[in-house]
């Protein structure tokens, strides 16, 4: 074998490990892609859940309150309750729709 044959032969197996690794950046790319598009919707989904989160706690602490002004007051303590449990029904609704399987 001549040193062009042997230098050509080099040459080819270069030439296909690059492509190979062309290949392999090119996947990990995608890939980076990918994560970042779940990344992006994964943090819009927490800044929802926690704008939720805080509703309910100002809920729950209006109704506290709430409950204390009307502890003297059993028809609009009754109203006021009535008013929790319907709520109560729409946050449990609201979950359910929610909820991935």
């Amino acid at each position: 074998m001549s040193c062009d044959q042997s230098t050509s032969i080099e040459l080819r197996i270069v030439s296909l490990e690059l492509a190979r690794l062309v290949l392999a950046v090119h996947s990990l790319t995608e890939k980076v892609c990918i994560m970042s598009a779940e990344l992006d919707r994964l943090t819009t989904e927490v800044s929802e859940t926690k704008t939720v989160i805080d509703s309910a706690i100002t809920l729950l602490s209006g109704l506290s309150a709430q409950i204390r002004a009307l502890k003297d007051e059993p028809a609009k303590l009754a109203a006021l309750a009535d008013d929790l449990d319907a709520k109560q029904q729409e946050l449990a609704a609201a979950v359910t729709v929610n909820t991935s399987p």
